[in-house]
């Protein structure tokens, strides 16, 4: 099942690089997940996401994500991912 994208309006095609505000990516993504019927129950795959990624997608409601490069997190310790909420 193909899921249509909304074209970027500064119309650059993701060249320039993530930026740091994922709201649209999050806004989209709960979209698709209330439209479409994704279930957040199942693993995840994020491949060449970041923490940052991830925490998306547990605000969206996932809680089984594999991340297939893993990036340091220095403050690891003081804030878990179960704690982002």
């Amino acid at each position: 099942m193909a899921i249509k994208i909304p074209e970027r309006e500064d119309n650059n095609h993701g060249c320039q690089g993530s930026t740091a505000d994922r709201s649209r990516f999050q806004q989209i993504l709960e979209d698709c997940i209330r439209t479409v019927g994704i279930d957040v129950q199942g693993d995840i795959l994020i491949v060449g996401g970041s923490f940052k990624d991830a925490y998306v997608l547990h605000r969206t409601g996932f809680r089984r994500m594999t991340l297939s490069n893993i990036e340091p997190m220095p403050d690891y310790e003081q804030q878990p991912m179960y704690a982002w909420n």
